[in-house]
Order: C-alpha cells, then sequence, then structure tokens
C-alpha cells in the first residue's frame, strides 16, 4: 500500500514539474537590434502560441520537457527556428535578431490624372420630352404642363392642397421645393416651385422638355437638389406656324388659346395667348370642390432679332394671372351665409422680361449674355373665423 502511495506521489511531482517549464523571448530586427512587435512565435507539434507586445516580449508557459523547436515570424523578415531543451535555467529573456526577408511587398501606385475641365462641361444625363408627345398630351390637357411631367418616371406631380388644387413636382421622392423650374434657361419660376407654379406653365408653345434628375445645384443654385425641369420654347422659322386649341371638358374647364411664330431674314417672332375657366366642381356631391373655380390668363410675346448670321437677339415678357377659389362649393356659387363659410382664394401675378444675346464668333465658340427680370405677387385669402 505504501508503494502505490510513492508511486502517485512520484507522478504528482512529475506532473507539476511539467506544468512549470515557461520561457520568455525578446524579438528584435538584426539590422538596427530594434524591437518588433506582432512578431508570431509557435510551439512545433503543441497548440501554443504567442505574439510579442509592443516591447517585442513573448511568454510561453506549461511547456513540456524535453527539446522543443520554436518557430519565429514576422511580415517583412525571415522565419527562424528556434531548439531549446528543457527543463532549462532562464534569468532574462532569450534574444532572437531576425534578418529582413528578400522578398518584399510589390510597390502599389495610386495616380490620379487632374483636368481643367470645368463642371459645365462635365457630362450630364438629360432626359427629354419631345415635341410630338408634348402636342399629344397638350390635346388632352392644354391648360397646363402636368399631365406632360406626370408621364415621366422618377417624377410624380403630387397635389398639395385639397381646397386650391395646388400641386408640386415630386423628383426621386423629394419635395417640390427642391425642383427647379426653368424656361428657357431662366429661372422664371426659382423658388416658387411649389406655389401654384406648373399650373401656370401651358404647353402650347414648347419644344421639348428637358429633365436633369438628381442633385445639380452647382449650376442651378439651391434649389436644384432634386433635379431641374427646363422647358424649351419654339424658335420661329420662315414658314409661318399658327396653332389655335378650344377645348371644353366634362368637368366644366373651357380652354382657348393660340400660338404663333414666323420669321424673315432680319426680324422673327413667336406669340402664345391663353385663357383658362374652370367651374367649380363637387363629384361627389359632398358640398366641397375637388377642382377649385379658376380663371388663368397667360401672354408671351417675344421677338427675334437677326442683325447678321452668327448674331441673335432675343427680347420677351411673360405674363401671368391666375384667380382659384376652392372650398364650400355653396359660398363659392351663392356667397358667404352661416352654414357655409370655409373657402381659400389663390390670386397670383407674375411677370418675367427676359434678355437674351447671343455671338457666335468661329464654329464652336458662342459668347452669350442673358438677363431676366422677374415679380411675383400671390395673395391668399381664408375665411375670419
Amino acid at each position: 500500500m505504501q508503494k502505490i502511495y510513492l508511486l502517485l506521489c512520484a507522478m504528482l511531482c512529475i506532473t507539476t514539474t511539467y506544468a512549470q517549464n515557461s520561457f520568455k523571448f525578446n524579438v528584435k530586427a538584426a539590422y538596427n537590434k530594434s524591437v518588433l512587435q506582432g512578431a508570431t512565435i509557435t510551439l512545433n507539434n503543441t497548440k501554443l502560441k504567442s505574439v510579442t507586445n509592443d516591447e517585442g516580449l513573448a511568454t510561453f508557459n506549461n511547456i513540456p520537457d524535453g527539446k522543443q523547436v520554436f518557430k519565429v515570424n514576422h511580415i517583412g523578415f525571415e522565419e527562424k527556428n528556434i531548439t531549446i531543451s528543457f527543463p532549462v535555467d532562464q534569468q532574462n529573456p532569450m534574444e532572437i535578431l531576425l534578418e529582413q526577408s528578400e522578398d518584399e511587398l510589390e510597390e502599389v501606385i495610386i495616380s490620379s490624372t487632374r483636368t481643367s475641365r470645368s463642371i459645365q462641361n462635365t457630362p450630364t444625363r438629360v432626359e427629354t420630352i419631345e415635341l410630338e408627345e408634348i402636342d399629344e398630351k397638350s390635346n388632352m390637357r392644354p391648360a397646363n404642363v402636368s399631365m406632360i411631367l406626370h408621364e415621366s418616371t422618377g417624377i410624380s406631380v403630387q397635389q398639395t392642397s385639397a381646397t386650391s388644387g395646388n400641386a408640386s413636382i415630386r423628383i426621386q421622392g423629394l419635395d417640390g421645393r427642391y425642383t427647379q423650374l426653368l424656361k428657357d434657361g431662366y429661372a422664371s419660376f426659382g423658388n416658387f416651385a411649389s406655389g401654384l407654379s406648373i399650373l401656370e406653365i401651358p404647353p402650347l408653345d414648347l419644344s421639348q422638355v428637358e429633365i436633369i434628375k438628381g442633385p445639380a445645384s452647382t449650376l442651378y443654385g439651391a434649389g436644384a437638389i432634386a433635379g431641374v425641369v427646363n422647358f424649351i420654347s419654339r424658335t420661329p422659322r420662315e414658314k409661318a406656324d399658327y396653332n389655335f386649341i378650344i377645348n371644353q371638358s366634362n368637368v366644366g374647364q373651357t380652354n382657348i388659346g393660340a400660338f404663333a411664330m414666323k420669321r424673315n431674314k432680319k426680324i422673327g417672332y413667336s406669340l402664345l395667348a391663353l385663357t383658362n375657366f374652370q367651374k367649380p366642381y363637387d363629384v361627389d356631391k359632398d358640398d366641397f370642390t375637388e377642382l377649385p373655380k379658376s380663371k388663368d390668363f397667360t401672354i408671351h410675346p417675344k421677338l427675334f432679332i437677326y442683325p447678321n448670321e452668327k448674331t441673335t437677339l432675343i427680347i420677351g415678357n411673360a405674363f401671368t394671372k391666375s384667380d382659384r377659389t376652392g372650398g364650400d362649393i355653396v359660398l363659392i356659387k351663392n356667397g358667404a351665409d352661416n352654414n357655409h363659410t370655409y373657402f381659400e382664394n389663390n390670386a397670383s401675378l407674375r411677370n418675367t422680361s427676359t434678355v437674351d444675346l447671343s455671338i457666335k464668333s468661329a464654329e464652336k465658340d458662342l459668347f452669350r449674355v442673358k438677363s431676366s427680370f422677374n415679380y411675383f405677387k400671390r395673395d391668399i385669402g381664408i375665411p375670419n373665423y
């Protein structure tokens, strides 16, 4: 029985001795003796591994007795094997010097080209609505351009007021105030994109509509965060062009409009005139207007002067007047009383005067001076509760 106890004590002593083998390494670069942080040291045929700290030190514990092989690695240095017989009496960390590896990482060069191209000359994706589609939509709704824009992908014309019938343009989901509306490149409706603007733009004189989706504020100002819609007017040709339209819809709207243009060698003109009348319309008989009572009038004459083949002077003036009243249909038709008091009246006035001088000095060179003067007034009437 005593022999068995002695045998167990001897096994415990051996196990204790096995568990007490520890060793420290100090890894440095051979060429300047600087410490190497992040060097990996592994003990062969075991799962023991250690990584050097910021002082280049790595510590191993529970090293088995006998001859052991340690493998030392570091990026950019050659691998080194160290053989040590345990147990060993260590006073100071063992210094390991690693030689730089000849197989260096390939050099990576990042280069860029600086050009003098300005933002105006940088390509921009522009969608266009051509004359054929404009004519088709104009015959269906000659009063304004809302139907033309509504058919374009990524653009929605959203009604923002049930009373006045006001609508705004949303490009890529952003609010109408972030869309810049232009007429022949002029910000005629700038900062008023949600203020009855698209309801006051007649399509009769348009040749095409250009649409830029996405931020274009670097070129067109802060109001073009969502995008830009540019309505381009027709230019006169030597062959006269006269268009007349009279339209009566089943919802009580009447449209009477005309557009004319012609030019000769030295002078030309274009003239747009349109008037719209809308009776108050209540489709579901709840005594509240779905379509407000409105009167709109627009006139836009333009004079084209051609002093020579390379010079063009364009002078124009666009005038629009609108009066819209929505709300209680009994009040609109017969006046207010104690039971019928709600209404909203929008009376707006716009005038835009433009001057455009273009001089073509060479085949690809164009000198252009543009100026515009805008006047906008809007009065809103609501009940005095």
